[in-house]
C-alpha cells in the first residue's frame, strides 16, 4: 500500500501543478482582460476628448470661412464701388479735359486771326 501511495504521488502532484498552472493561466487572463478592458476604457475616454476637441477645431473653422467670406464680399462690394467713383471721376476729367481743349482750338485760331489781322495792318502802314 505505501508503494502504492508513492507512486501515485508524483501523479498527484503533476495533477496539482497542472491544476495550479491552469489556475495560473485564468488568474493572467482575467488580469489581462481587466488591463485591457481598462486600457479600452481609456481610450474610449481620450477618443471622446479627441471627438469634442475636433469639433470644436471644425466649429472655429467654419465661423472663420464664414466670416473670411463675409470680408472677401465686404471688399469686393468697397473695390466695385470705389471703381464706380473713379469711373465718374475719370468720365469728368476727360470731358474737362476735351472743354479745354476745344477751347484752346478756338482760342488759337483767335489769336491766329488777330495775328493775321496785325500782319495785315502793318503791311498796309508800311506800303
Amino acid at each position: 500500500m505505501f508503494a502504492d501511495t508513492s507512486s501515485s504521488l508524483p501523479v498527484w502532484l503533476s495533477g496539482v501543478a497542472v491544476v495550479v498552472a491552469m489556475a495560473g493561466g485564468i488568474l493572467t487572463l482575467f488580469i489581462t482582460r481587466r488591463e485591457v478592458e481598462s486600457r479600452q476604457n481609456e481610450n474610449d475616454r481620450r477618443l471622446a476628448s479627441h471627438e469634442a476637441v475636433h469639433k470644436d477645431v471644425f466649429s472655429k473653422i467654419g465661423g472663420v470661412e464664414r466670416g473670411a467670406s463675409e470680408k472677401i464680399e465686404r471688399a469686393r462690394s468697397e473695390f466695385r464701388d470705389q471703381l464706380s467713383d473713379l469711373h465718374e471721376k475719370v468720365n469728368r476729367v476727360d470731358k474737362s479735359v476735351t472743354a479745354i481743349e476745344v477751347e484752346t482750338r478756338l482760342q488759337s485760331r483767335t489769336l491766329e486771326t488777330i495775328s493775321e489781322r496785325l500782319q495785315t495792318l502793318a503791311n498796309q502802314r508800311g506800303a
